[in-house]
């Protein structure tokens, strides 16, 4: 299985220009005591600018070495792509209540937010004056 293509060029030409023109992602969720930004929320504001310099990008999942892995490929129009990848493990059922496929959803949709938000490299805050994500 490849998790990428040898050559890559065009694919971070074309992300280092995506980047300049990505917009600061707000927080738009709340949860227990964190804030962040929901894969909606960053992906909205993001996919015209992938599209104008030919990328896209994909939550990905499968098996190496017998295991289970997830992730988020990026690709290039030009064929050009990568995949950043993480073995999937969600956290016990502790409670009899839970339900197994709940748990192992809500950490599939946590890994991919996240993978998503790494490979392209977007800026999230909370403080709409903040334009470069690293606040005051």
């Amino acid at each position: 299985m490849m998790l990428e293509s040898v050559e890559k060029d065009q694919l971070y030409t074309a992300l280092a220009q995506a980047q300049v023109e990505f917009p600061t992602i707000r927080v738009n969720r709340k949860a227990f005591k964190n804030e962040y930004a929901d894969l909606y929320g960053i992906l909205k504001p993001v996919y015209p600018v992938l599209q104008k310099y030919g990328l896209s990008i994909r939550p990905w999942a499968g098996q190496i070495n017998g295991e289970q892995w997830i992730g988020a490929r990026l690709m290039h129009k030009s064929g050009q792509f990568e995949t950043n990848v993480f073995k999937f493990e969600s956290d016990p059922c502790k409670n009899p209540n839970d339900q197994p496929s709940h748990k192992k959803q809500g950490a599939l949709t946590y890994f991919n937010r996240n993978h998503i938000k790494d490979m392209l490299g977007v800026l999230i805050s909370d403080n709409p004056e903040d334009d470069d994500g690293q606040g005051f």
